[in-house]
């Protein structure tokens, strides 16, 4: 009999549909047991935490590095079924690393040449022919239907086809299956759950909160669309803990990152830098150095010319201690082509200046999957942003931008008005310090009287 093994742990899979306007993200975990064909859901937990500065400096001194990307390729013969496999294994390889805009590359540019995929570190195998239907490791699935079961079952036939042919496929740490061609005409035609470009597992297959050695995730990439990179790039992103880039006009719609709607190719919003490891804070500004009243300038370089491109305020002075990330970007060749989809999130890079992104983000630690929220911009048009979401007082205004960097100013309002007039500080963050406030015209000294005229001369 077979040994039961640990069960394995979907925290979430994630659908990108090719020309969609809407997006599916199946987010409930669920439970799949290697011994039974049972199916029970927990819910999905997110590794937060309440953020205090001594907990952030420990939880960064421990955080992975997204660097070395090791990963094994299906290319999956599904029943013979669609319109055939996607490739050889020497065409896919070869657009992996040789092809223009190929993934190698993707990661290396956006990740300031911290990721690397080698072709020592990356093994393709295919065709896989699956059977149309089967059991393995007790999980029942089939080809011609798209549930978390399937996903999962093509992936274990795989695994287990890959072992028996003598390949040792333990130490990669992702496990990339592609479909065949044309899947939709044999995945449950009709049904639009099967029209997807790319799926990913959020963090390791198992219960495991870290990414190090021995943990391993699942992608799986549309035969129709494996070509993209932005796919590749933003399905092993939820490898690595992240969730989808947001934007208060809706999930997905923060197009100055990879983890929002596709089809664009672009890098990562700082957030999402952060946890990979590919970018640092310039400061973390918090109530035990920055209080009430206070202004302090910070020059914010572009994103892809320094590893700290990122401000990050954590407004622990307000009960909800929203934590508040700013970075400045500009499109960047070739990879990062943020405003060839959108504007308003980036500039063209032929442009003498960039956009100032605002964003939320909850995460103490690196394995925090809590979406990304871009709250707002500063753009040459519009050069000031005032909090009126978590009552924080916050107000920043740009003082620079230009090719290479952006200075910014960040005021922490104390009052709505000035009131003190004599602290050095500006307390309604109107821009105005003490005296030159005009709130403070009561505390002006009043001018003396002018001496009397002299008297005429006594005749």
């Amino acid at each position: 009999a077979q040994q039961a093994a640990a069960p394995l742990h979907v925290e979430a899979l994630d659908i990108i549909t090719q020309g969609a306007s809407t997006k599916t993200s199946l987010t409930a975990a669920e439970t799949i047991p290697q011994a039974t064909s049972s199916l029970g859901d927990t819910p999905f937990k997110s590794a937060q935490s309440t953020w205090t500065a001594s907990a952030y400096q420990r939880a960064k001194a421990s955080r992975p590095v997204v660097d070395s990307i090791s990963m094994v390729v299906f290319i999956a013969d599904m029943c013979g079924r669609g319109g055939g496999t996607a490739g050889t294994p020497e065409a896919v390889r070869s657009w992996l690393f040789d092809s223009d805009n190929n993934l190698a590359s993707y990661f290396s540019t956006c990740s300031q040449g911290v990721a690397s995929m080698s072709k020592d570190n990356v093994l393709v195998l295919g065709p896989v022919p699956l059977p149309c239907s089967g059991i393995t490791k007790s999980v029942k699935w089939s080809v011609t239907s798209c549930s978390t079961m399937d996903y999962y079952g093509w992936m274990f036939y795989a695994e287990e086809w890959a072992k028996n042919a003598g390949y040792d496929i333990s130490r990669y740490r992702h496990r990339a299956m592609i479909t065949p061609l044309k899947q939709n005409t044999f995945m449950s035609p009709g049904s639009s759950d099967c029209s997807w470009t790319g799926l990913g597992i959020v963090g390791p297959v198992s219960d495991s909160p870290t990414y190090r050695p021995g943990d391993i995730s699942y992608v799986w990439i549309s035969g129709d669309f494996w070509m993209q990179p932005q796919s590749w790039f933003h399905e092993l992103g939820h490898n690595y803990f992240l969730r989808h880039a947001n934007s208060l006009q809706g999930d997905y719609s923060d197009y100055s990152c990879a983890m929002g709607f596709c089809c664009m190719m672009r890098c990562m919003n700082p957030p999402h830098n952060w946890q990979l490891g590919w970018g640092d804070e310039i400061e973390t500004l918090h109530t035990g150095n920055f209080g009430p009243g206070d202004t302090r300038q910070f020059s914010i370089p572009m994103q892809s010319t320094s590893a700290q491109h990122m401000l990050r305020i954590v407004a622990n002075w307000v009960d909800t201690s929203p934590s508040i990330w700013i970075g400045y970007r500009r499109d960047s060749l070739p990879y990062d082509m943020v405003s060839n989809g959108r504007s308003g999130f980036s500039t063209s890079f032929t442009s003498g200046t960039g956009v100032i992104n605002i964003y939320s983000y909850p995460g103490s630690s690196y394995n925090d999957a809590s979406n990304t929220e871009r709250i707002s911009a500063m753009t040459s048009s519009n050069r000031l942003w005032a909090d009126n979401r978590y009552g924080s007082g916050l107000v920043l205004r740009t003082l620079v931008a230009n090719i290479s960097h952006s200075v910014v100013s960040v005021c922490r309002a104390s009052d709505s008005t000035e009131l003190d007039c004599f602290d050095g500080k500006d307390n309604d963050c109107n821009g105005l310090t003490d005296l030159q406030d005009p709130a403070c015209k009561w505390a002006l000294p009043t001018p003396p009287n002018p001496p009397s005229p002299p008297l005429p001369p006594t005749p």
